[in-house]
């Protein structure tokens, strides 16, 4: 064999490497594919506008994922509660409809402009608000008048809300077993819900106020209602308050929200 002779030509993908002389398979040359195995061109980037690999065309460009949910009380769980709370303290309202047409009233529950110096204002009757209190009206006798009112604090219900529901007219039963029947159907009417501050009585301006606190669950955020009832020979009403700042059971002064309640009484019941 002469030792002049070239070198062999190099492959096209590089450099050839000489037979081997056992047999075995050479290795492919650099920038084949493996053995076994599909070609796969080189994947290089991709030009400018184009989706990230691993999203088929023609699909849209993932978005950022949202945020997680909040657990406190936004917007639209304030909403939500308080047209369950509208609902629920109407049908409270509807026990009382049979106590009506007793011994005659001196005194009428009416719906202000504002409350508590003007901390809640009154809204718009909704369309709900409007078919709670017909509800109520068609339960009562001719001589009763359903009252239904919602109002806002400072004019944003993101703030909170006051609930207002009751009757006024001729009403003859006794006075403790209306405030305990109109509080214990909020927990009737509302189901989830659970008593976490049982019944208490306050005297608040001469006046005897039954109050609880309601714990009811709305979707991640926990929600807690104060609520008080009064009633007497002319007017019997529960007063609910919604408020973002009521999330836990700490955060509700019960003996304190009656004060406020005894307030409220005395700025929405007015002689006849």
């Amino acid at each position: 064999m002469s030792h002049n002779q070239p070198p062999p030509s190099p492959g096209p993908y590089g450099g050839g490497q000489p037979p081997n002389p056992y047999g075995a398979p050479q290795q492919p040359g650099y920038g084949y594919p493996q053995q076994g195995q599909p070609h796969v061109p080189p994947q290089g980037q991709p030009g400018y506008g184009y989706p990230p690999q691993g999203v088929p065309a023609g699909q849209p460009w993932p978005q950022t994922p949202p945020p997680p949910p909040s657990r406190g009380l936004g917007k639209g769980a304030v909403i939500g509660i308080v047209a369950g709370s509208l609902a629920v303290l109407t049908v409270v309202g509807l026990g009382v409809a049979a106590l009506l047409g007793g011994a005659e009233g001196t005194e009428k529950l009416t719906t202000p402009q504002s409350l508590l110096g003007g901390d809640y204002e009154r809204a718009e009757d909704s369309a709900q608000l409007e078919q709670q209190r017909d509800i109520l009206q068609d339960e009562l006798p001719s001589d009763g008048t359903a009252v239904v009112a919602q109002y806002l604090k400072g004019g944003s219900i993101e703030k909170g809300a006051l609930i207002l529901s009751g009757a006024w007219g001729d009403i003859d039963s006794d006075p403790e077993d209306m405030r305990k029947d109109a509080l214990d159907g909020m927990v009737q009417g509302q189901p989830g819900s659970q008593v976490v501050q049982e019944q208490t009585d306050y005297e608040i301006n001469g006046d005897t106020l039954s109050c609880q606190l309601v714990k009811a669950g709305q979707g991640l955020a926990n929600m807690y209602m104060p609520a008080c009832a009064w009633a007497d020979n002319s007017t019997m009403a529960v007063v609910a308050v919604v408020s973002a700042d009521y999330t836990s059971e700490d955060s509700v002064d019960l003996k304190e929200f009656s004060e406020t309640v005894g307030q409220v009484k005395q700025e929405t019941v007015k002689p006849k």
